[in-house]
């Protein structure tokens, strides 16, 4: 897939929904992403029927959601083992190494699809590890490019770096990106 074709964050949200629906099998899902203080969810996509309720901040707690961030293992449950239709199918962290960024929560299966299958959890482990890169590296890049200002000639002097924008943590160590390229911690001389 194309997961990893570009660096608009829009265009990333966009293809990971698009791997739900055809790939998964769901169009009723949310998609959170931790803020800055890794206490709460924020969300960041939304697929469902009109009307649906939508949590647009939600706090880590001890539900579904809250127990697969702090696990940092995926959940996932059939379809016909749902007592409770407000509770996901699944719910998969997103995840950068060993750390948790945010969450892809299943609401509902496609009607032609009856169960969670093993190429699913496959799935799952994928979107886990390459949905966050692609989000994060999305995310910087787009952050990076909004708080550049108009190009200007600048002289290089060969003891500093070029450029010093800093990053948000977003959970790990932050770093530097160059204003031309976009690469994380690259330094111009």
């Amino acid at each position: 897939y194309r997961l990893h074709s570009t660096l608009d964050f829009r265009e990333v949200v966009a293809i990971i929904k698009e791997i739900i629906i055809n790939m998964i099998g769901s169009e009723f899902f949310d998609i959170y992403l931790l803020d800055d203080d890794n206490e709460s969810l924020v969300l960041a996509a939304h697929m469902g029927p009109k009307g649906a309720r939508k949590e647009f901040r939600r706090p880590i707690g001890s539900d579904i959601v809250g127990q697969t961030i702090k696990s940092k293992q995926p959940f996932a449950q059939q379809t016909e083992n749902i007592e409770d239709p407000s509770l996901p199918v699944a719910c998969v962290p997103l995840k950068s190494g060993e750390e948790v960024r945010g969450c892809i929560v299943i609401r509902q299966l496609l009607v032609q699809k009856e169960e969670l299958r093993p190429i699913d959890f496959e799935l799952f482990e994928l979107l886990a590890n390459h949905a966050t890169t692609a989000l994060f590296g999305s995310y910087l890049f787009t952050r990076a490019q909004r708080s550049q200002q108009p190009a200007k000639s600048y002289r290089v002097d060969s003891n500093k770096p070029a450029f010093r924008h800093k990053v948000p943590s977003l959970g790990g160590g932050g770093g530097a990106i160059d204003p031309i390229t976009g690469a994380l911690g690259v330094l111009v001389s």
